[in-house]
């Protein structure tokens, strides 16, 4: 049986915060989270993912942040975006960019990624042999 949630991002917190989630879908979402709050935006959804957890995220392709229309928008490129997941359990593993759909945005380009939450380190185990020499 699968579950959804849908919530605004400043109501990411407890219940959500406790590994709870196997998948995240923020298509187009986060690109209005001011890059000052980003950290702790993403670090909440990264504390909701189970370890082993993918997450999804789509910004508009480009750097830098701007305002269209009163609207403020964040772009990112891959290696700005993997900047900003930097510290953060988390290891992207796939980007990639894709043509905006929408009637009348054809030029306009998003960037497209998954990232997946680390497991925990467990350490590694090491193993001796004693005997005769």
């Amino acid at each position: 049986m699968a579950w959804f949630y849908s919530a605004r991002w400043p109501e990411i917190g407890p219940p959500y915060t406790q590994e709870r989630f196997d998948g995240i879908w923020a298509c187009a979402s986060l690109l209005h989270v001011l890059p000052s709050a980003f950290p702790d935006v993403a670090s909440r959804l990264a504390n909701a993912l189970r370890p082993g957890g993918a997450w999804y995220l789509s910004f508009k392709l480009g750097v830098g942040v701007r305002t269209v229309a009163g609207r403020l928008f964040v772009d990112h490129t891959a290696e700005s975006l993997r900047t900003a997941l930097s510290n953060l359990p988390l290891r992207m593993v796939e980007t990639w960019t894709s043509e905006d759909a929408r009637p009348g945005r054809g030029g306009e380009h998003w960037l497209n990624a998954v990232v997946l939450k680390r497991q925990p380190n467990r350490g590694r185990c090491t193993w001796a042999c004693f005997g005769p020499v």
